[in-house]
């Protein structure tokens, strides 16, 4: 049984497959297995995985009819036999000591995962990222319990799957799979994760490289599944509610989505845009505004265009949005 099972979903990904796959079969630390859930790709995919696993017995292929992102991650879940799990997107890639890395770092530590910051991967070229996620420096290596995190947290930790390393007991022992047929699934497992790890571990080396928005990705094309949005940070809202953690973080969470929403906002596709204001507005709506610290809010250049939602048509705020550009 390998310690580490990397888990790796495939749809459609022919050209940067082999880039990916290149790294984890070079990995420095050796007893790994990678699981890669072929979620029916109709191009060239399953060849490239067939091709790696004739010569890398540690490379498991399993094929499944479409499902979506949430669906093959889950799969490679229920398929995983490590002490620890990551997740790597099929079109990403990873620096080779990742899993050296990372099994040295969370044994040392005996965190349950460890959050690392991320490069982006433009073409063949690296940069770091332009997000802000870097760990706050009192925090940079050091193991934390959600008590000590910042009441900012979730705004400034990266909430994603990948670029994370985890014990295979936080997310077997608790069950805990990704929403399926929606995006921004990542949303709501973060939250899950932070909460149920009794220690977490944060560090500001970037062994994970992401690829910003590859053509066919789901977050490139920026179509109607941008409005599973409000579904997920329902379903954000109900972890945080779930574990009592709400009321502690309301205002740092609220903040966080405002700026997700306006950048949704902003760049779905044209057609859909309409739907998707009357969306944010049915959602936000819920919220009394009075109950949070406006003061914090109003440090966020998105709260204003938020307010406006709330008091404005369509046809209003789009005048606002263009005039706020």
């Amino acid at each position: 049984m390998a310690e580490v099972s990397i888990v790796v979903p495939v749809y459609n990904v022919e050209k940067y497959l082999s880039f990916c796959l290149e790294t984890l079969v070079n990995q420095t630390f050796k007893d790994i297995e990678i699981i890669c859930v072929n979620d029916g790709s109709t191009d060239s995919s399953p060849m490239i995985l067939e091709h790696y696993a004739n010569y890398d017995k540690r490379i498991k292929i399993i094929n499944k009819k479409n499902g979506g992102l949430s669906s093959a991650r889950n799969t490679g879940i229920e398929a995983a036999g490590g002490k620890y799990i990551a997740f790597v997107d099929s079109d990403d890639m990873v620096s080779h000591f990742l899993v050296e890395k990372s099994i040295e770092l969370i044994k040392k530590s005996k965190a349950d995962f460890i959050g690392f910051m991320f490069a982006s991967l433009v073409g063949k070229k690296l940069q770091m990222c332009a997000h802000n996620v870097s760990f706050d420096k009192a925090f940079d290596g050091k193991i934390v319990t959600e008590s000590q995190l910042p009441g900012d947290f979730y705004t400034q930790i990266h909430p994603t799957a990948w670029c994370k390393f985890y014990t295979a007991a936080l997310i077997q022992d608790n069950n805990l799979r990704f929403p399926e047929n929606i995006v921004f699934e990542d949303l709501p497992f973060a939250a899950e994760v932070y909460f149920l790890a009794k220690k977490m571990l944060f560090t500001n080396l970037a062994p994970y490289y992401y690829r910003v928005e590859r053509e066919g990705s789901i977050m490139a094309k920026k179509d109607e599944r941008m409005l599973d949005f409000v579904e997920s940070i329902n379903l954000v809202d109900n972890v945080f509610e779930k574990y009592h953690r709400f009321e502690k973080y309301k205002n740092a969470l609220m903040k966080y989505k405002l700026q997700l929403a306006v950048h949704c906002f902003v760049t779905i596709n044209e057609i859909y845009r309409e739907k998707f204001f009357y969306v944010l507005k049915d959602y936000f709506s819920k919220f009394d505004f009075r109950e949070y610290d406006r003061k914090k809010l109003e440090k966020d250049k998105n709260y204003k265009l938020i307010s406006l939602i709330l008091s404005c048509n369509y046809s209003s705020f789009g005048k606002a949005v263009k005039n706020y550009a």
